[in-house]
């Protein structure tokens, strides 16, 4: 369990921050049942451009290991060893990530970003 930012209560568990997962889960928010406000994780860009989908984080471990395959000799000892390691980064990356209240604007400030990144790519 973690600390609530507003109300200093250990309320927040485990399984929402680790899996994004919980009963009261609203959107990409969490929102306390002590003090009804919404917490939501606060990564760095770059962690959450590198963990956004399953797809990515798919993509990155096949990347790394067709590089540590050619290095190493054995594609399966290093499919397994970055498995491993990315799983640990993952976790604690979602562990670490400091927790701040957030706005109302928050959820539709980033879909509009996704949506114009979305269509540029598309142009």
């Amino acid at each position: 369990m973690k600390e609530c930012p507003n109300c200093q209560m250990k309320i927040i568990p485990l399984k929402w921050i680790l899996f994004n997962e919980s009963a009261n889960l609203n959107g990409k928010c969490f929102q306390c049942p002590n003090c009804d406000c919404r917490v939501k994780k606060s990564k760095w860009f770059i962690f959450y451009l590198l963990s956004a989908d399953l797809v990515i984080e798919g993509t990155w471990i096949l990347i790394a290991t067709a590089f540590m395959g050619k290095c190493l000799g054995s594609y399966s000892i290093a499919f397994l060893s970055i498995l491993l390691f990315w799983t640990v980064l993952h976790f604690s990356v979602e562990y670490f990530t400091p927790l701040k209240l957030a706005d109302e604007s928050y959820l539709s400030k980033v879909g509009a970003f996704f949506a114009l990144m979305f269509m540029l790519i598309m142009i």
